[in-house]
């Protein structure tokens, strides 16, 4: 069952036609791993508005805005081979890697990067304004 951070991830960014699917994918023990790297790497169920396109953040930058957003020590990650609450700089170290991932601060808040192996991942900012606790 999709825990209570990833369904405010799900209507915080998914576009509407494709929250009632995923949200029942993430409840499928069968088709959990596919929609974790199928539906969330692939951006166009994501809503445009939430986006907002960066350039390579260096660690120090994408840690302040991490630590800024989410009050906290730790942050919810979703990446390659990783699911669940990690610290902020352990997050970072993950990002640095290369990896793709989605790390989530709470409020609306959050951080996209792509798979970026031979190519330059895409980095996003995330931010819901109409985000509602």
């Amino acid at each position: 069952m999709p825990n209570k951070i990833e369904q405010e991830i799900v209507q915080t960014y998914i576009v509407k036609n494709k929250r009632k699917r995923i949200l029942w994918e993430l409840d499928n023990p069968k088709k959990r791993e596919y929609i974790l790297f199928n539906r969330f790497l692939g951006i166009d169920n994501w809503k445009k508005g939430c986006l907002q396109p960066v350039e390579y953040l260096t660690s120090e930058k994408l840690s302040y805005y991490l630590a800024e957003k989410s009050k906290k020590k730790e942050v919810y990650f979703i990446g390659e081979d990783y699911i669940g609450p990690l610290s902020i700089k352990d997050a970072v170290e993950r990002t640095e890697m290369g990896e793709w991932c989605m790390i989530y601060c709470g409020n609306g808040y959050g951080y996209f990067q792509g798979e970026g192996e031979f190519i330059k991942p895409a980095r996003y900012l995330l931010h819901s304004s109409n985000f509602s606790e």
